[in-house]
C-alpha cells in the first residue's frame, strides 16, 4: 500500500513527460509559434504540479493514519502486557493460597487414617479426603502450568512511518 502511494507521483511524472515528448514529436495540436508551445508546456507542467501536490497530500494523510494506527497498536500491546502480568500474579497468589491449606488438610487426613483408635468409617473418610486433596493439587498444578505457558514474550515496538519530512 505504501509502495503504491510512493509510486503515484513517479507514474504521473513519467506520464506527463511522455505526453510532452509525444506532443513535441507528433506536432498534434501545435501551431508553429513558439508562444503556443510555451503555453501548452506551461499548462502541462501546471497540471503535473497540481497532480503531484494532490499525490503528496494523499501520501501525507495516509502516513498520518498509519502512524495513528501504529500508536494505537502500541498502546493496546502495552495494555495486553500489563493485563497478562496481572493475570500471572493473580494465578501465582491463588496457587500459593490454595496449596498451603491443602498440605495441612492432607497431613491431618493421613494422621486420622493411621490412628489406632479410628473406626473403619473414619479411616475411609480420611482416605476420601486425601483423594480430594490430591485432585485439588492437580488442579492447582494445572493453574501453575497455565500461568507459565501464557507468558508473553517481550513487546514488539512498531516504528513510526516518516515518508515526508
Amino acid at each position: 500500500m505504501e509502495l503504491l502511494l510512493l509510486l503515484i507521483p513517479a507514474v504521473l511524472l513519467v506520464l506527463m513527460l511522455s505526453l510532452m515528448v509525444f506532443y513535441q514529436v507528433s506536432g498534434i495540436g501545435q501551431q508553429n509559434s513558439a508562444a503556443s508551445r510555451e503555453q501548452m508546456n506551461a499548462r502541462l507542467i501546471d497540471n503535473f504540479v497540481r497532480s503531484l501536490a494532490v499525490a503528496e497530500n494523499t501520501i501525507y494523510s495516509k502516513t498520518a493514519a498509519l502512524n495513528d494506527m501504529a500508536q494505537r497498536l502500541t498502546l493496546s500491546n502495552e495494555q495486553l502486557v500489563q493485563l497478562n502480568s496481572m493475570k500471572s500474579k493473580f494465578l501465582s497468589m491463588v496457587v500459593h493460597d490454595v496449596r498451603t491449606p491443602l498440605a495441612s488438610i492432607r497431613g491431618f487426613s493421613e494422621l486420622f487414617a493411621v490412628q489406632v483408635n479410628a473406626t473403619d468409617r473414619q479411616k475411609n473418610m480420611s482416605k476420601q479426603m486425601i483423594i480430594a486433596v490430591d485432585r485439588l493439587n492437580r488442579l492447582v498444578s494445572d493453574l501453575t502450568d497455565l500461568a507459565r505457558t501464557s507468558r508473553v514474550p517481550a513487546p514488539v515496538r512498531l516504528p513510526f512511518l516518516a515518508f515526508i519530512g
